[in-house]
């Protein structure tokens, strides 16, 4: 079995074409009801002087110049930070950004999480399915399964893990000896896209290629709720619960190409609120304390007032001529001061955005 070694320095990856690429947008031509939940535009209704605290970059890391970065996580304890290449994990310091370590894998990483302990960190390759790895290398990872395109939630005790991929359906973990303990089977078995636990571990919900949410009961297995995208195409990119549960974010993409952010209410599954965008919309994340959301597109990351539902601020990439930036994930630090963002074109940047 294969080792995860800890290194000092990073070493050049082959450049690879990344699976992220696999979806191209098909248009419908449905119309949208304008009858249906409130609809926000992505501009700005407040100046960023009129913000209480205008965001700021605090540093921005090169990681590859040859790959993209598909995933980023913090420690639980807010002094580290994850970021998934192509064949490595760079972990780095959050306060300033320096890098004090690589873990080999043996593909690109679409998706990362630490465990509530920090004990455990989970990648969700590309190919070769989703493993377990111990973060200072000493120990031999669990590999759960094989299977391409692998997304994954720790629940919130840290205990089990849920995990998708191309296969559709969403299976449960013994996180500590990597046993199968279940598997939630959705109406419609979708390629998955996304993965997400609630706050207090009682929901999962499971994103899919169609943009529908599958809401799960996690302890009974049962599926409570079928959030249907309106229109069809719209594919799920990425899920985050609100910090009380009461809510779920959705980052995705319409029949008509339009790009949105759909939010849900957990309790009944009928939309809440839909937040139009300006281009493709990949990433969601709230805030520690659920009064900001954000959500990264192909030019940046908008922050939203969750209270107003208004954009307080544009955080827009530094991208060359020619050259894509696209923001791939999000990850707020747990005190919610810092917002960790990964790029398409190699680079991580972490912006103070509260005081």
């Amino acid at each position: 079995m294969r080792r995860y070694l800890l290194r000092d320095t990073p070493k050049i990856a082959l450049f690879t074409i990344i699976s992220l690429m696999m979806m191209i947008l098909a248009s419908c031509g449905n119309d949208v009801d304008n009858d249906e939940p409130e609809t926000v535009a992505a501009e700005p209704t407040a100046t960023e002087e009129a913000a209480e605290f205008t965001p700021e970059m605090m540093y921005r890391v090169l990681l590859s110049e040859e790959n993209t970065v598909d995933s980023v996580a913090y420690h639980p304890d807010g002094e580290t930070i994850a970021a998934g290449t192509f064949m490595e994990i760079h972990l780095l310091r959050a306060d300033d950004g320096d890098e004090t370590g690589v873990l080999d894998t043996d593909h690109s990483v679409a998706d990362l999480e630490y465990s509530s302990s920090g004990d455990q960190l989970a990648a969700g390759l590309d190919v070769y399915g989703v493993h377990l790895i111990d973060p200072e290398g000493a120990a031999e990872p669990l590999i759960l399964h094989g299977g391409n395109n692998n997304y994954l939630a720790f629940h919130p005790d840290g205990h089990q893990i849920a995990t998708a991929n191309r296969g559709a359906d969403l299976w449960i973990w013994d996180a500590e000896t990597g046993q199968q303990i279940d598997e939630l089977v959705p109406a419609e078995s979708e390629w998955a896209l996304a993965v997400a636990y609630s706050p207090e571990g009682d929901h999962v919900a499971l994103g899919n290629w169609e943009g529908d949410i599958y809401l799960f009961d996690a302890e009974t297995g049962d599926l409570i709720h079928t959030m249907e995208n309106p229109e069809s195409f719209g594919y799920a990119y990425d899920l985050a619960f609100s910090p009380d549960g009461d809510y779920i974010a959705v980052a995705g993409t319409r029949s008509d190409d339009a790009e949105v952010i759909r939010i849900w209410a957990v309790d009944d599954g009928v939309e809440h609120t839909t937040i139009d965008a300006d281009s493709q919309t990949r990433a969601v994340a709230w805030s520690a304390d659920g009064e900001q959301l954000a959500f990264g597109h192909s030019d940046g990351v908008v922050l939203v007032d969750t209270e107003a539902m208004n954009v307080i601020f544009e955080i827009s990439f530094d991208i060359a001529e020619g050259e894509q930036g696209w923001n791939t994930d999000l990850a707020y630090s747990p005190d919610g001061t810092q917002l960790l963002l990964s790029r398409w074109d190699g680079y991580i940047e972490t912006w103070r955005v509260e005081e």
